[in-house]
């Protein structure tokens, strides 16, 4: 009797521990029958984007445009913003003479993650001065084609990005100034970034004589682009010779 009861218990246990395994092995087959369709999913928005991307390509060929290579075209297709190095954009001074005579531009495009691409495209630089009238604060304006800022690409110490060194076509009145970047590559999209900069407003010769901008006056020292004059010992007296004891 103990022998049959032990033989039913182990029967009601084994039974118990499959029926425990088969509804693991279910869940399992779930999980994994749901994996492989996000996994299709995946692929078919992997291979839709390609085809847009190429779809891109030759509308740009057709339209006469220069084309993208596919490596330039994964990169249109992860840039999502451009963003100003404030550490290397700054005024420049490149004749020695008192003021910055020309502006430094540096920015990158980058992906969400943060990271730079060497995306190409059209860029607009300009500068404001919000410390005049509204209708003239744009003060500078230059435009770069994407084969010509192509060349502008830099890469040293502080990151990678475009570099333009850009001389004054008018010198600035004050020292608080805004640069705005304007990014615009092959897709049609438009990538803008902000930077206000503190520069040394130059001095502008005209007829020989120094005029100092009027932001910049407060800041010269009284005569300090003239030169302390000396006494020439030639002309000394007898008694202006120093005697050392």
């Amino acid at each position: 009797m103990s022998a049959l009861l032990l033989m039913g218990l182990s029967g009601c246990l084994g039974r118990g521990e499959t029926d425990l395994l088969q509804a693991r092995l279910r869940e399992q087959q779930q999980r994994l029958t749901e994996a492989e369709s996000q996994l299709q999913t995946s692929q078919r928005d992997l291979k839709l984007a390609r085809k847009e991307t190429e779809g891109l390509r030759v509308q740009l060929a057709q339209s006469g445009q220069p084309g993208l290579l596919p490596e330039q075209s994964d990169i249109l297709v992860r840039a999502s913003a451009i963003k100003i190095n404030t550490m290397l954009t700054a005024g420049f001074d490149q004749d020695d003479s008192y003021g910055d005579d020309s502006l430094v531009v540096h920015f990158m495009p980058v992906d969400d993650l943060g990271e730079p691409l060497r995306l190409p495209g059209d860029i607009e630089i300009k500068v404001l001065d919000p410390a005049l009238p509204e209708d003239a604060q744009t003060i500078a304006h230059w435009n770069f084609t994407a084969a010509e800022s192509r060349e502008k690409w830099f890469r040293g110490l502080f990151g990678a990005g475009y570099q333009f060194t850009l001389p004054w076509k008018a010198p600035p009145e004050h020292s608080e100034l805004v640069v705005h970047v304007q990014l615009k590559p092959a897709d049609g999209r438009s990538f803008t970034a902000s930077h206000i900069v503190n520069i040394t407003p130059p001095v502008v010769t005209t007829d020989g004589q120094e005029v100092v901008p009027a932001g910049a006056r407060a800041t010269l020292k009284p005569n300090s682009n003239t030169r302390p004059s000396f006494d020439d010992s030639s002309s000394w007296l007898k008694d202006d010779v120093p005697a050392y004891r």
